[in-house]
């Protein structure tokens, strides 16, 4: 990947007309820093992670409340329960010290890779950073040799799939989930 390392030790991807992972983008007038590491990283992303939420409780049409209920702490608690045993990455992307984007991906016990989560802001959706940050996430769990990859994308939010098919991820089943209980 092209770059350079700043003063933090963060990548910086020169993303006006140079490679990004392989690939030349174009037509971009910004400078992304692009870091990465482990659960030490999660605080970092939690005000990113809070609009991504909002935003599934927003267009969730049957599961509005479990958006609602489900706050970062508990979501951290999922994560580090889930991926203890050291196989979780987290890559942030920043502008000028501002983060504007994160990916989460973890392995599971089984060899499986999973993006758990990402979110762009949306002044630079459009702009690639998203893509750099699959690429990242997506060149580790390769790396890291995982069985297969998943993503699981939020009911109303069929709109991500157009991102996701760019990376080879498409619908395989639908998971539903009962509502209200024991209802016979």
């Amino acid at each position: 990947m092209a770059g350079l390392k700043c003063k933090w030790g963060r990548l910086i991807c020169q993303l006006h007309s140079k490679s990004l992972c392989g690939k030349v983008v174009t037509g971009v007038q910004m400078n992304i820093e692009y870091t990465s590491g482990s659960i030490e990283l999660l605080n970092i992303i939690q005000p990113l992670w809070e609009k991504l939420n909002q935003y599934h409780e927003q267009i969730s049409p049957y599961f509005k409340e479990d958006f609602h209920a489900n706050t970062f702490e508990l979501r951290k608690s999922k994560l580090s329960r889930r991926y203890g045993h050291g196989q979780l990455r987290v890559d942030l992307a920043y502008q000028n010290d501002n983060l504007v984007g994160y990916c989460i991906s973890g392995i599971d016990q089984d060899g499986i890779g999973e993006i758990e989560s990402i979110f762009i802001a949306e002044e630079f959706r459009g702009q690639n950073v998203g893509e750099a940050l699959m690429q990242h996430a997506l060149h580790w769990l390769n790396d890291q040799g995982v069985t297969s990859k998943v993503i699981d994308v939020a009911v109303g939010n069929e709109r991500a799939f157009k991102f996701y098919a760019r990376f080879g991820f498409f619908p395989r089943v639908t998971k539903l989930k009962q509502k209200g209980g024991d209802i016979a």
